[in-house]
């Protein structure tokens, strides 16, 4: 404001915008910030008389990304005493690439531990995947084996986090259910059975 004559000319004199945006100069500082970090630097409109204000700013740059992951179990039923695989996805929903992902496992109880996908490891009853970095929009599929040795229902939990702040949260953790049943079936009413 003040100043001699309008518009003014904007400029950018000291300092360094985030990447990703510009001033243009009327003064419309706009774009898409490609980086993270904090910015500091400094704004200069001049008027016509060439008489000048200066102010300076600071912004913080943060980054964000939707982590979603996904899981199920094959076979389902199972038989007892049998391999299950229980299929887990990772996907990043963006915007933001995300660092350092990581997706832990509760093993189901009532089953042995097999085997796993390269980059998991076995720590207790959990099982930690260790993805990295996962692009925007990408997307990696991680297994791991089982053999249920208890009949009945069975659980797999598997939840994802990141060093990202993750603006939705519901989607980072999921359930696969499962049934394990006996390797045969006892005949309700064994005297029907006929010998063929």
């Amino acid at each position: 404001s003040g100043g001699t004559g309008t518009p003014y000319s904007f400029t950018n004199n000291a300092g360094s915008l985030p990447p990703g945006l510009g001033l243009s100069a009327v003064g419309v500082l706009s774009g898409k910030p490609t980086a993270a970090g904090t910015f500091g630097f400094a704004i200069t409109a001049t008027d016509s008389s060439a008489d000048i204000g200066t102010n300076s700013y600071t912004i913080n740059v943060t980054t964000i990304a939707d982590l979603a992951v996904s899981s199920g179990l094959s076979p389902n039923p199972v038989t007892v005493d049998s391999n299950l695989t229980c299929s887990v996805t990772v996907t990043n929903l963006g915007p933001s690439p995300a660092t350092g992902v990581t997706v832990s496992n509760s093993l189901p109880v009532g089953a042995s531990f097999v085997s796993a996908s390269a980059g998991c490891t076995k720590i207790g009853d959990m099982l930690i995947c260790n993805v990295g970095t996962l692009a925007a929009g990408a997307g990696v599929p991680l297994s791991y084996v089982v053999t249920p040795t208890a009949l009945g229902t069975i659980s797999a939990t598997a939840w994802v986090s990141a060093n990202e702040a993750d603006p939705i949260t519901v989607n980072n953790s999921t359930t696969a259910d499962g049934t394990v049943n006996p390797p045969f079936t006892v005949a309700s009413n064994p005297k029907a059975i006929i010998d063929g």
